[in-house]
């Protein structure tokens, strides 16, 4: 599946975690709703781009799931 995705400033509160919504688009325009607790990117590449959501980064962490044999970070 494929999704084009944005960011808002919206955040809600799911059993005690707050989760950035986000919302999206399918290819053939269907509209849909991401609700984002955390973002990783694979290790040794840049966290720069998300620069300036402080709600994001301060849940970020380079590398995260990278000893997690089911996620391939």
């Amino acid at each position: 599946m494929r999704l084009q995705i944005e960011s808002t400033n919206e955040v809600v509160d799911i059993y005690g975690t707050e989760h950035r919504v986000w919302r999206g688009v399918t290819p053939k325009g269907v509209e849909c709703l991401l609700l984002v607790r955390r973002i990783a990117v694979q290790k040794g590449l840049s966290m720069d781009e998300f620069d300036g959501d402080e709600h994001l980064k301060e849940r970020l962490s380079e590398g995260v799931f990278s000893d997690n044999p089911r996620i391939p970070f």
